[in-house]
């Protein structure tokens, strides 16, 4: 079980940490990325590879293109095993403990920095290193390419 204060306070140092290391990521202009879902500007998962999109529920496939340069700050499997820990998500799967940062982060009142968009996760035994994007505020980041029921 999430436990808000702590969980927000380990994510804030966390992402401290990688500020104060430059682990930044500059996603440019014009990149296509995908979201299974609605379509909204609450903290979703991204992914910057179609194909990832089968492992996520919801009805509807979005493809949005990047308005402007996106700003991520890049967690690295350590931070991220870090942070699951603290969380007490250690037999969770990356998938389900983003959409457990998503709920947390829609639930507080927590403020992040207006120039930073989101973070990615990069993990060292991934072929793809930037599978998995977390944004803050899609609607302020993306601009909506195409929505694809999958019941039709």
């Amino acid at each position: 079980m999430l436990s808000t204060p702590e969980s927000l306070s380990e994510l804030l140092n966390i992402l401290n940490e990688a500020t104060e290391k430059e682990q930044f990521h500059h996603l440019p202009q014009g990149t296509h990325l995908y979201h299974c879902g609605i379509y909204s500007n609450a903290a979703s998962i991204w992914c910057a590879n179609r194909s990832l999109l089968a492992e996520q529920p919801g009805r509807f496939e979005i493809t949005a293109s990047v308005a402007e340069e996106l700003l991520l700050i890049t967690l690295d499997d350590s931070q991220w095993r870090e942070w699951r820990h603290q969380v007490e998500l250690d037999n969770c799967s990356t998938l389900p403990a983003l959409e457990q940062l998503c709920q947390l982060l829609k639930t507080s009142d927590i403020q992040l920095p207006e120039s930073l968009h989101g973070l990615e996760w990069q993990s060292a035994d991934r072929t793809d290193n930037r599978a998995y994007l977390l944004l803050f505020h899609p609607l302020r980041s993306l601009q909506l390419f195409d929505i694809h029921d999958r019941q039709s």
